[in-house]
């Protein structure tokens, strides 16, 4: 072979750059629904991420989205996200209701709801969703509130944001 350091000098940066590198995000969408006077919350969250989490929080192997699935792991996923996903509404804390998730593909969809709202001008949203185990964690939240959009992008170093609507 005439040239076999060329092989190797074309074949190192094919190589370097084939791996796949893992990202950390959740994305959560708030709508406040005024027909219902609710806020309705749908969190999409990575499976493996979230049974890694929810096993490593609570010592168990929940085997999401599988036959051997436990049998109360919604009682699991209600316990840590009431610990992880904080609502307050004009400065008042929000209690909201788990209302169940659907697995599609690689991700699980949770639904989430607060009931009774009248009218929504100021939210604060914290969100700590896989923080304790992953370090790049970002958590995005789209909102849709009285015919505005908005967005937070939620990290470590900053977990909550306040966004105000007239």
């Amino acid at each position: 072979m005439k040239y076999p350091y060329l092989i190797v000098f074309l074949f190192i940066p094919l190589v370097a750059f084939t791996s796949i590198h893992k990202y950390y995000v959740s994305l959560t969408q708030v709508d406040y629904n005024a027909k219902a006077k609710a806020i309705q919350i749908t969190m999409n969250v990575f499976i493996d991420d979230f049974e890694l989490t929810l096993n490593n929080t609570y010592g168990k192997q929940f085997n999401l989205a599988t036959p051997e699935e436990l049998q109360d792991s919604n009682h699991y996923f209600e316990d840590y996200l009431a610990k992880h996903f904080k609502v307050k509404l004009e400065g008042e804390k929000m209690n909201h209701s788990y209302i169940g998730r659907e697995y599609k593909g690689d991700v699980a969809y949770i639904y989430l709801e607060i009931e009774h709202i009248n009218h929504v001008k100021s939210i604060e949203i914290e969100n700590t969703v896989l923080f304790e185990y992953f370090t790049d964690q970002k958590n995005l939240i789209k909102l849709k509130i009285n015919d505005t959009f908005d967005s937070l992008l939620l990290t470590q170093d900053n977990a909550k944001g306040l966004l105000n609507f007239q």
